[in-house]
């Protein structure tokens, strides 16, 4: 919040500062949640990149607020994509996972929407970097594996999302919407 605060101000030394606190944190936290004890646990690592995917792209929003960095395009990509997206296809499996009753396992579809997510982040930041005949087809690589990720992630999960839960616990089961009668008054009067 402060980062934003002395950003609006222009008081850019300040903002930076507290974004590279910011990401140097996200950064420790990461280290000390020791990542290499999840390497096998694929519904874990890719939080853990997400996460450091955060961290990373702070200390990088740093460094050119800072005036270190030439290209503020950079942060962006790498929050964006290398952070939340990492983040997003995590979360929404784990989430969905745990919704349905079923358990916290990956299959190789799920794992396969998290390399593909990954790699589009990785070509992302590999085309901001590449000279302009090759970066636009980088770029696109980059937006079809994404597509890609998500759209597997959706041939995966929606059937099992307008599913009932297989655990059948009572009460968790998918919302069900009573059906309203509308009352209107008394017709009036025919004239």
């Amino acid at each position: 919040m402060a980062a934003i605060v002395f950003s609006l101000l222009q008081w850019q030394l300040l903002a930076a500062l507290f974004l590279a606190a910011s990401g140097f944190i996200a950064l420790w936290q990461v280290i000390s949640w020791k990542p290499r004890a999840v390497l096998h646990k694929p519904i874990l690592w890719i939080l853990y990149a997400g996460y450091a995917g955060l961290g990373i792209g702070l200390v990088v929003a740093a460094a050119q607020m800072a005036g270190l960095a030439e290209r503020p395009v950079w942060a962006v990509h790498i929050i964006g994509i290398a952070g939340f997206s990492l983040l997003i296809i995590g979360m929404v499996t784990r989430t969905a996972l745990g919704h349905l009753g079923r358990p916290l396992q990956t299959d190789r579809y799920m794992v396969l929407c998290y390399w593909l997510v990954l790699v589009s982040a990785i070509l992302r930041l590999l085309a901001l970097a590449l000279p302009v005949p090759f970066n636009t087809p980088t770029l696109h690589t980059a937006g079809a594996a994404w597509i890609v990720a998500f759209g597997v992630y959706l041939w995966r999960f929606v059937p099992m999302l307008i599913r009932p839960r297989v655990d059948n616990v009572p009460g968790k089961g998918p919302v069900i919407r009573p059906k309203m009668e509308v009352k209107l008054g008394p017709k009036p009067p025919a004239k």
